[in-house]
């Protein structure tokens, strides 16, 4: 049994709602009732979800072109030792002019750009990006909930498989559109959202010409 699995199921199967007003309200549980101790709920499981969804280690993880060619003028450690917060030391091309953002600010602080100096904070200029967002993946997961076919551990994890991570600077993280709602399909969702939008990864892109040419091989036989 895994207990990650076990989780999200138990989420599903207890996942009920009810409007009032106009608004559509969420919960985990039974009908409200607050004098019964076997009816207490848990309110906002789609944010519940989410947070839970976002712990999960990835094994699908991808650095765009752009954010390979920045890092390695920075730096020969591995991008992957880094996360967030944490503080880059650089040791190549302290000169270096790179555009740096504050949180979730759309315009650089210099919109022209600055040098690195000796050290950045790795989320002033990089950034993690769903190619396909979590919402989506609770979509999918709630579209098996309401579907006729029984929830198993194996049909979650397929979902749940298909996360994966970009590392993108924060430039083309401001490029990338749309946000929110793209195709389940990560062939799909990188064409329309990366690649229309001038954010290339030629790791992602031989990966899937690959697993087509394999696919063409296993229709032939």
């Amino acid at each position: 049994m895994n207990a990650a699995i076990d989780i999200i199921i138990t989420f599903l199967k207890n996942w009920n709602s009810y409007k009032e007003d106009g608004k559509t309200y969420e919960y985990l549980g039974r009908a409200s009732d607050k004098y019964n101790a076997e009816c207490i709920n848990l309110w906002s499981p789609r944010y519940l979800l989410g947070q839970i969804l976002r712990q999960i280690p990835v094994s699908k993880k991808y650095v765009s072109d752009k954010a390979q060619e920045l890092w390695h003028q920075l730096t020969d450690e591995d991008i992957w030792k880094y996360n967030y917060q944490d503080k880059v030391l650089v040791t190549k091309n302290k000169d270096f002019i790179a555009k740096k953002y504050k949180g979730a600010s759309k315009t650089a602080e210099d919109k022209e750009g600055k040098a690195v100096g000796n050290s950045f904070i790795f989320r002033e200029v990089f950034h993690d990006e769903h190619i396909i967002p979590i919402a989506v993946i609770i979509e999918e997961l709630l579209n098996l909930k309401d579907s006729e076919i029984e929830i198993t551990s194996e049909r979650v994890a397929k979902i749940i498989n298909k996360i994966c991570i970009c590392r993108i600077t924060k430039e083309e993280d401001r490029k990338i559109n749309p946000r929110y709602k793209r195709s389940s399909d990560l062939s799909e969702a990188y064409e329309t959202a990366y690649k229309l939008n001038k954010v290339k990864i030629t790791s992602l892109e031989e990966e899937l010409r690959n697993q087509k040419e394999k696919n063409n091989e296993d229709l032939g036989n």
